[in-house]
């Protein structure tokens, strides 16, 4: 077996999904595929998630998103894209603690 990087493409519940970049176990005798755990799980995240995100916000918060976009020279999308991109990779993900309840 080697292992080589595909475009995994399925289609699911109605939609046509392409996955780039998975990694994956190829039998040199009979082509078979096995998918690393971590590929396995990028696959479901793309069955779970489309990439699609409606947001309501308020006209003001659209209109200065849209004078960052037309700044940068890039759609809204664009723009949104990589301010949520990097927002959430300088937040560092908080966990609730686990706290203990005892009935009376």
């Amino acid at each position: 077996m080697q292992i080589e990087t595909i475009d995994y493409r399925f289609h699911y519940q109605g939609r046509d999904i392409t996955v780039p970049g998975v990694a994956v176990w190829v039998c040199d005798h009979c082509g078979e595929q096995v998918f690393p755990y971590e590929s396995a799980r990028k696959i479901e995240t793309y069955k779970k998630y489309s990439g699609r995100l409606h947001l309501c916000v308020p006209p003001e918060l659209h209109a200065e998103l849209a004078r960052r976009a037309q700044k940068h020279h890039q759609s809204v999308n664009q723009e949104a894209y990589q301010i949520l991109e990097l927002a959430l990779k300088a937040m560092p993900v908080k966990t609730k603690p686990v706290t203990s309840v005892t009935a009376s």
